[in-house]
């Protein structure tokens, strides 16, 4: 067995994953660093979009999780990526035709005011926790 570990073991003091792994267990998370989850709602497609910030011993990352009735799928994009993807989709807004760029406002309006009406209401029951956690299980 010590075969075993001389050959195959990590050493913790170089390891990444490892290392993360310590630094976690001794200071928690950096939450606070990181974007606030979002939820979008999309009710044409019957979808619902989660988009999330987070870190590994790979680095920064964004998980984008679409959830449509029983079914989840994600996608994790990694930090060096955030600056093109977030391009690409500016471009991919302007080049819309302009009836469904203003249909686009009028349900960002309605989102943001849904929005602040669940804050509302979660900070006047004295509701803590992860929004995410709270949205998904309304939806299931």
């Amino acid at each position: 067995m010590q075969e075993l570990a001389d050959k195959w073991g990590i050493d913790e003091a170089v390891d990444k994953v490892a290392l993360t792994d310590k630094h976690y267990a001794e200071h928690g998370k950096e939450h606070d660093r990181f974007m606030q989850s979002v939820r979008i709602t999309c009710r044409d497609f019957k979808k619902i979009v989660f988009l999330d910030a987070g870190q590994n011993s790979r680095g920064t990352f964004a998980r984008l999780t679409e959830q449509q009735r029983s079914r989840r799928e994600s996608t994790t994009v990694p930090s060096s990526h955030f600056k093109i993807i977030g391009e690409w989709f500016l471009e991919a807004a302007e080049k819309l035709p302009e009836e469904e760029k203003i249909s686009n406002q009028m349900a960002e309006l309605t989102m943001k005011q849904r929005e602040e009406e669940r804050k509302t209401l979660r900070e006047s029951q004295g509701r803590v926790g992860s929004f995410r956690r709270e949205v998904a299980s309304d939806c299931e």
